[in-house]
């Protein structure tokens, strides 16, 4: 890395420390908090490597994959891409700041800043599809901020880059769209996008995305139908769900950061900045389609806090130059550099601490930390259950399978939740059909309609086994266990 002064050198190197120490306090965690069952069911995709899956792209499970290789399957292996990705988007957010014109100290509080925020804290500890996709946005920026006809590299790289965001998330394909409007709003970007070199990226995005869209071509449309349905069946106005979108990113950035990238979202379009600061309208372009796609989304859906990270990872870059006289000289930048730090890190370090050993008192359905918490208990309890009946142990949804045969460390057998496909039906269709066990115990969650488990239909006894009493884990109260015994095999009327 060759960098102009020692005025960089020495901010890169306190950034490279910062990084180290933080990556260590990320494994010493990764190991101790217990999968979510999100994380569990991204495991199970990595044991049979694809080019698609029918919730998301391939990355994650790619790298999980190769880490799992390395590590076993253990909770510091499924989580080491997501520290790993966290540490090169931090490094990634310097850089991009840098070549924005900060100052080496403005471009080294803007990694620091991004790295205090929860919603990139806690992705660079616990796996999610977003991670990869954040590191794949903040690599975008960083090459198309190299764009030059004679160089050739930054072409080749800015073509892996938009591949790998939409390997990683089918919000990568914004990323693109971003590009697009960069060129159809900036004669910076027509120019550079318009370069014959331009059939380098795609030619390399497309190497890498066809196979991947041949899979979902071959599945039923894959993650992009899974995904579109997800985000626009049963839409209805619900302004309340916009309200919590806002609080939400205010919460996940901290309310400085918050206020800070949202007044760059409502200045950063202008024709003068499109005109004299290209590169700032470059950050614009990038982070604007996928907050406003979400804010959007908010308006008829409940929109996750954490959708719009990638994008955050194109404006924080650009906010030194806002503050600095792009748009506003501000007064005591150091003192509200400080607050937007402080502020950030304090709320990740409550969710962080939160997460190893609750504190605050929270119930378990309104903590969004509790999904680390109580599946050894729940597998502990469901086997033990399933050892004294004699039965195999089965559950609803992919979210309950995928942590109870992660923590049990035998098969689960998957039954179908209503109105909720998943990976494993693809699989189950893809397999021929199994015996079905004589015995069976059955999770199923409590928050669900009663009803006996289809599976159990026809069974020549059926019970529930209650696990309201005191003595009970709290994860086991949240689920019905039905004793299913006497199933008629598989095709044979009741």
């Amino acid at each position: 890395m060759i960098f102009a002064n020692q005025e960089e050198r020495n901010s890169a190197l306190a950034l490279g420390v910062f990084l180290v120490i933080l990556s260590g306090l990320r494994l010493f965690l990764a190991g101790r908090l217990e999968l979510s069952p999100d994380e569990a069911y991204y495991l199970a995709w990595s044991r049979q490597p694809a080019w698609g899956y029918f919730d998301h792209p391939p990355l994650l499970a790619w790298l999980i994959h190769l880490s799992a290789g390395l590590l076993g399957e253990s909770e510091l292996a499924v989580r080491l891409p997501a520290i790993l990705l966290g540490a090169a988007t931090s490094w990634l957010l310097f850089q991009n700041a840098l070549t924005l014109s900060a100052s080496p100290r403005q471009a080294l509080w803007i990694a620091v800043l991004g790295s205090a925020t929860p919603i990139l804290s806690v992705g660079s500890l616990i796996s999610t599809p977003e991670t990869a996709l954040a590191f794949g946005w903040s690599w975008t920026l960083f090459f198309a901020l190299r764009l030059r006809a004679d160089r050739r590299s930054a072409w080749v790289g800015l073509g892996l880059a938009l591949g790998l965001c939409v390997l990683s998330k089918n919000t990568g394909f914004l990323a693109v769209l971003g590009l697009l409007l960069y060129a159809a709003a900036s004669r910076t970007g027509r120019e550079a996008l318009l370069s014959p070199h331009s059939v380098l990226a795609g030619a390399v995005a497309l190497g890498l995305l066809v196979p991947h869209l041949a899979w979902n071509a071959m599945h039923r449309g894959g993650s992009l139908t899974f995904q579109a349905h997800h985000a626009f069946a049963d839409a209805s106005f619900a302004p309340l769900h916009f309200v919590q979108f806002i609080g939400g990113q205010l919460g996940v950035l901290g309310p400085v950061a918050a206020v800070a990238l949202a007044l760059f979202l409502a200045t950063g379009f202008s024709r003068r900045v499109a005109t004299t600061r290209p590169q700032i309208f470059l950050c614009w372009c990038l982070a604007a389609p996928l907050v406003l796609l979400c804010a959007g989304l908010s308006l008829f859906h409940k929109v996750e806090a954490n959708w719009p990270a990638a994008a955050w990872t194109a404006a924080l870059p650009a906010v030194p130059w806002m503050i600095s006289g792009g748009r506003w000289f501000v007064r005591r930048r150091g003192l509200w550099t400080a607050l937007a730090v402080g502020i950030a890190g304090l709320f990740s370090v409550l969710i962080h601490l939160q997460a190893l050993m609750p504190f605050l008192p929270i119930s378990p359905d309104r903590d969004a930390t509790a999904r680390l918490r109580g599946w050894w208990e729940l597998a502990r309890e469901a086997a033990d259950d399933a050892d004294a009946l004699g039965a195999a142990l089965a559950a609803e949804g992919y979210a309950t399978t995928s942590a109870l045969s992660y923590y049990t460390g035998h098969s689960v057998r998957y039954l179908p939740a209503p109105g909720r496909r998943s990976q494993y039906d693809l699989w189950d269709e893809e397999l021929p059909p199994r015996s079905r066990p004589p015995r069976l115990l059955v999770l199923q969650p409590a928050s669900d309609t009663l009803r006996p488990p289809a599976v159990c239909q026809g069974a020549a006894e059926r019970f529930l086994l209650l696990k309201d009493g005191p003595e009970a884990p709290w994860r086991a109260r949240q689920y019905r266990f039905w004793a299913c015994l006497g199933i008629p095999p598989q095709g044979e009327p009741p």
